[in-house]
């Protein structure tokens, strides 16, 4: 065995050696961390687990309250002068992605959300994804502000500007739901399954479902427990 497999192995045994006192002991926050220095502010109050974080370009912005847990997530930025923040109490389980393009975007999820392997997406300048408090997201949400490539009309100009999506608090997303650029989700709705949001605005308190996403109902709002007519 030459020295090279011997140093490899002996890396992968304290690898592990500190990942055990880690999660017995210290408990403090753990992430991958890629990125120049140019003007970046990174603060991590929260515990990250198997994240990878990749930073370039300058003047970020990334800010995750205490009591925020994320696993598995990537967070990609890249661009000049973007915003990212999440509140306190957070949750990413299973997976998930943060993806950040261009120059002064926006992504700011507030307190007390939780995200199954959700994929966020926002490109352009000056736009934004605000998701409010206590949001419930299920497995394979795609939430993007923008699309992915430039649409041209007979001039060459563009005609597929970014707008910002703006997710009320306490709605509740289900499974494989997408939400296009300039939806905007009022507070306490329900978005049923596979549904597709294509820019629209939905009242407060609103059952929506469907291709292309309709309000369904109102006046209905959602609580985490199950529960029998008797206690409603």
């Amino acid at each position: 065995m030459n020295l090279a497999n011997i140093l490899f192995k002996f890396s992968l045994k304290f690898k592990r050696v500190v990942q055990s006192l880690y999660f017995c002991c210290i408990q403090k926050p753990i992430w991958k961390l890629s990125y120049n220095s140019g003007s970046n502010s990174f603060v991590c109050d929260g515990k990250l687990r198997n994240c990878r974080i990749h930073i370039s370009g300058h003047g970020h912005k990334i800010k995750i309250m205490r009591g925020v847990i994320m696993n598995d997530v990537l967070i990609e930025v890249s661009g000049n002068g973007h915003s990212l923040f999440i509140g306190e109490n957070a949750r990413f389980g299973y997976g998930g992605r943060i993806r950040i393009e261009d120059n002064n975007n926006t992504v700011k999820l507030l307190e007390g959300s939780h995200f199954v392997n959700v994929f966020f997406s926002i490109a352009d300048n000056d736009n934004s994804i605000m998701v409010g408090k206590d949001c419930l997201f299920s497995a394979q949400v795609i939430i993007r502000a923008s699309d992915g490539h430039s649409i041209l009309d007979e001039e060459n100009k563009r005609c597929n500007h970014g707008q910002p999506v703006i997710i009320g608090d306490r709605v509740w997303i289900g499974y494989g739901v997408t939400v296009l650029k300039g939806s905007n989700i009022g507070n306490d709705s329900i978005v049923g399954t596979l549904s597709l949001l294509p820019g629209k605005c939905y009242p407060n308190h609103s059952i929506i479902g469907g291709n292309p996403g309709k309000t369904l109902k109102q006046g209905y709002h959602w609580c985490y427990n199950r529960i029998s007519d008797t206690e409603c």
